[in-house]
């Protein structure tokens, strides 16, 4: 996960709806956008369950400038110290799943407070003419790298210190070689 400033486990509000509750998800994009799950918490030490159908869709997801920190260290702290945080994939690698053989482009990366690493893949040539153009999410443990990716995008994206949150404001210039 790329260290920036909200982490999992954090207790967090909307500036703007003043929507609260805790970071259960931070997903990296391909675009250079993050988004961050937030789900509303009961008391200090329960959150709101997804399998609970009358809580289902209470998850709301946000750019990281939206959110103001409430609470760093909560009832959630040993959750987040157990959360795992990295994974051998990266954004552009091309994957396959060792299950279904779907291949593609790992395009985002999301880490949860509760489960393990899952990549977006969008779908190579081959798939996308049978699943239509959709990408499909896999845990990480699933995905092997066919290649990985040609340019290090978090080092391009570092090196844009003005960059906007949304995936329009991000103009990545790619190596000489690459197509």
């Amino acid at each position: 996960m790329q260290d920036k400033t909200i982490q999992l486990g954090w207790r967090v509000r909307d500036r703007i709806s003043g929507f609260e509750g805790i970071v259960i998800d931070v997903a990296d994009h391909i675009s250079g956008c993050r988004r961050i799950g937030v789900r509303p918490a009961v008391d200090d030490s329960k959150i709101l369950s997804s399998a609970d159908s009358s809580t289902r869709g209470d998850e709301e997801f946000f750019y990281e400038d939206e959110l103001l920190v409430v609470d760093e260290e909560g009832k959630f702290e040993n959750y987040a110290k157990k959360a795992k945080v990295d994974t051998h994939i990266s954004l552009g690698d091309e994957v396959v799943d060792d299950i279904t053989d779907f291949s593609g482009t790992v395009t985002t990366i999301s880490y949860n407070l509760f489960n393990t690493p899952q990549a977006a893949v969008s779908p190579d040539q081959i798939h996308s003419k049978e699943h239509g153009y959709d990408r499909e999410w896999f845990d990480d443990v699933r995905l092997t790298v066919k290649e990985k990716s040609k340019f290090d995008l978090s080092e391009e994206l570092e090196e844009t210190p003005d960059q906007g949150t949304g995936a329009m404001s991000v103009e990545k210039n790619r190596p000489e070689d690459s197509p």
